[in-house]
């Protein structure tokens, strides 16, 4: 476990089977920074915009920077970004075209290192199925893909936490295919549940080709697996003993990268 006050981000060392040509044949460090708990917070190093620190994104191949919510409609919630705005705060945390100073400098400075830097969509599964209805999903997409866009962000990560029967995930499909094709240059990856406890026996293997085709990399949830055997937050060990993936998503397409 790193200090606290050294490095909130949450590790995820990645063994990797068919790595894509970009990432050498090498497995990749991730990195989820979650600056709320950090910028503003003089208890810490790094209350300054300055989190993480030039010497933490070194060690790390992507940066997932945590992140944004939504609301029904697709809207986009910012509450859990640090409270640094070019003019004045979203109201009401609703999205409204502005930068975060915060994610802005992340992206600038991981990016001069060569570090890829994605933006965490979700967080829970609260609002999802309503914004990625057939309603709502253009305007979803179209407002992440502005946010993306506005931040210089080099990808997406979706968060959904989880869909919870076949329909949500068709729906959660719908999602990642949209944002491939909206933005196709940048890379769309889904952190999904390492347990096949936390899949419904509906989902088939139509289900699983689409989301593997639809994303880039696949981050595995290796914890809060559903029983006490496991740990509730799991070390490189436990990470490396969770690959390969569970059955549920074992046919991997080349050129997938599959992170734990």
């Amino acid at each position: 476990m790193f200090k606290k006050y050294t490095f909130k981000l949450v590790f995820v060392v990645s063994f990797v089977l068919f790595l894509p040509a970009f990432l050498l044949a090498q497995g990749a460090v991730v990195g989820y920074a979650y600056g709320n708990d950090y910028i503003g917070n003089s208890e810490f190093p790094e209350y300054a915009q300055g989190f993480p620190s030039n010497q933490q994104l070194v060690r790390l191949t992507h940066v997932i920077a945590s992140d944004i919510g939504c609301k029904d409609d697709g809207r986009l919630y910012t509450g859990k970004l640090p409270d640094f705005w070019q003019g004045t705060n979203p109201p009401d945390n609703i999205w409204n075209g502005s930068k975060n100073q915060w994610l802005e400098s992340l992206v600038n400075r991981a990016q001069t290192k060569g570090v890829k830097v994605s933006i965490c969509v979700g967080g829970d599964n609260t609002y999802f199925p309503q914004a990625t209805h057939s309603a709502n999903l253009t305007t979803f997409v179209s407002n992440i893909v502005d946010f993306v866009n506005v931040h210089g962000f080099d990808g997406v990560d979706i968060d959904w936490e989880r869909p919870r029967n076949l329909t949500e995930w068709n729906q959660c499909i719908a999602l990642l295919e949209s944002l491939r094709d909206e933005m196709p240059t940048k890379r769309i990856t889904i952190a999904l549940p390492h347990s096949a406890w936390f899949y419904p026996d509906t989902i088939n293997h139509t289900e699983q080709k689409n989301i593997l085709d639809a994303v880039h990399g696949i981050h595995l949830m290796t914890y809060d697996e559903g029983h006490s055997a496991w740990p509730s937050h799991s070390n490189v060990t436990r990470s490396i003993q969770a690959n390969p993936i569970s059955p549920q998503f074992y046919k991997r397409p080349p050129g997938l990268n599959i992170l734990t």
